[in-house]
């Protein structure tokens, strides 16, 4: 398979960091870091980012890592 050089000039918005880049069979992935919002702006209560759903251990009853 041929290869080329390619450079990737990414606009992110505030707070948001890219931590890493891995080819992904014909896709490409970008690893990024950005703040979790201190409350969710949505008025489902089922939704994973509602403040009850939420502890310093788990995120939408999804254990952090």
């Amino acid at each position: 398979m041929a290869q080329i050089e390619v450079k990737v000039k990414l606009d992110l918005p505030a707070g948001v960091e890219l931590l890493g880049y891995e080819r992904c069979g014909e896709g490409h992935g970008f690893e990024v870091k950005f703040p979790l919002p201190l409350y969710c702006r949505c008025t489902r209560e089922l939704c994973p980012l509602h403040p009850a759903h939420n502890t310093a251990e788990t995120l939408g009853g999804r254990p952090v890592r």
